[in-house]
């Protein structure tokens, strides 16, 4: 079975606590030992690239890809005077439209001011 080969990998292992804001003022865990390994509690953890917080407001995951097509759009105008319109259009549509698509069904329903 694969689940005998599997390890934790203790410098990437978290744990995030969801719930609501009244449920997590009750809970304290400072930390979790799972073997040899002492776990520390983070306010967003990474699950399949979307980035989850404690509250599942979902502002760490439209903080990083705003962040992240930011980036893409800064890196393509550097090169701009290098290409041609239908390239540069490629280009966005490749690189920010597939970021800011990506996990979007996740962002249905969330209050208008997210």
């Amino acid at each position: 079975m694969i689940w005998d080969t599997m390890k934790l990998n203790d410098d990437e292992t978290e744990f995030l606590i969801i719930g609501t804001s009244q449920q997590l003022k009750k809970v304290r865990i400072d930390t979790l030992s799972v073997g040899d390994a002492i776990i520390s509690p983070v306010p967003s953890a990474r699950n399949l690239g979307a980035y989850l917080d404690s509250n599942m407001t979902l502002v760490p995951f439209m903080n990083n890809a705003c962040k992240s097509a930011f980036s893409q759009l800064y890196n393509i105008r550097r090169i701009r005077k290098y290409l041609t319109t239908d390239t540069s259009k490629r280009l966005v549509h490749a690189m920010i439209t597939s970021r800011i698509d990506y996990c979007n069904s996740l962002l249905c329903g969330l209050p208008d001011k997210s």
